[in-house]
């Protein structure tokens, strides 16, 4: 039985919200500086609102299934945009953090020193908890999620250079099956990361009365495990085997090819840094955009 899409290929490409609100393009416009082809918005916004909604609904348990699920993300001529109220309820939802808190976080601005928070009422206190328990549940699942779900991509991965128009319909129909999961798995991350940093933040604001400064960013940047930073790690060492191996460096300019030739452990690192990085671009989302893989000079 094929699963029924989410996606409604007739639509309007631009659909307006039914009622006012707070949009910004916030950090949307790192992930997405410049517009969306139809194709990407679909598959990008549709299953990552989708996977949003699933982690309020499966993970946390804040909301009921089957309640309305008015979009996180919007279009606009292809331009991402945020709801910002729909950010702030997941502030709200989210143990240690506020819907105030994340309003400040996406519109950069600075705390209000004559604001106190008030005081969480009792009843609260025992949904809070339940929720705090699920997420640490979640975290705890999640590096086995994250490998069957590598695992499952990796399985549907198809040749573009060998594949028909009807065979790259039944790959997508296929990526559509796992998105919005993956959607979901991703804000697990994103969620309990979120909470450790406000939490860290206001401890230590309280610690140093409200002159820690960006002491939390500095803090956080050293964890390390991050897929991001690793990217940058990645490329540093590719550059540090190049400059001690002479070969590679005067191999450097020439088509990859030849610069894999000249040594085969710059080669053998090399595949190993676009099997794991290989799906990144600029912007990365865009499927129009070629990727490392497929244009591997660029990475």
């Amino acid at each position: 039985m094929t699963q029924p899409s989410l996606v409604d290929w007739e639509y309007w490409h631009n659909v307006w919200p039914t009622r006012r609100v707070l949009v910004t393009r916030g950090n949307a416009a790192d992930g997405f500086p410049r517009p969306l082809t139809p194709l990407t918005q679909d598959l990008v916004l549709i299953f990552e609102n989708s996977g949003v909604h699933d982690f309020l609904e499966k993970c946390l348990k804040v909301r009921k299934p089957g309640a309305p699920r008015p979009p996180f993300w919007m279009a606009f001529w292809g331009y991402v945009a945020v709801d910002a109220d729909q950010h702030a309820d997941l502030g709200d939802a989210m143990p240690g953090n506020s819907g105030r808190a994340t309003l400040q976080r996406y519109s950069n601005l600075k705390p209000d020193p004559d604001h106190t928070e008030p005081a969480r009422r009792r009843r609260d206190v025992p949904r809070r908890t339940a929720v705090t328990i699920r997420m640490i549940s979640s975290g705890r699942r999640a590096p086995r999620r994250i490998e069957d779900q590598l695992a499952t991509i990796r399985g549907l991965r198809r040749d573009p250079a060998r594949v028909d128009e009807r065979e790259c319909r039944r790959w997508i129909d296929d990526l559509e099956a796992v998105h919005s999961a993956a959607w979901e798995t991703l804000l697990i991350g994103a969620g309990i990361a979120g909470t450790a940093f406000t939490f860290t933040t206001r401890l230590l604001s309280w610690a140093t009365r409200g002159r820690a400064g960006d002491l939390a960013n500095r803090l956080h940047v050293g964890i390390g495990n991050s897929e991001s930073a690793e990217m940058g790690h990645t490329v540093r060492r590719l550059a540090e085997h190049a400059r001690s191996h002479a070969a590679v460096g005067a191999a450097l300019g020439r088509p990859v090819d030849e610069v894999l030739a000249s040594d085969a452990s710059f080669a053998e690192l090399f595949a190993a840094a676009l099997e794991r990085f290989g799906f990144h671009t600029a912007p990365e989302l865009e499927l129009a955009q070629p990727t490392w893989r497929l244009l591997p000079k660029r990475g």
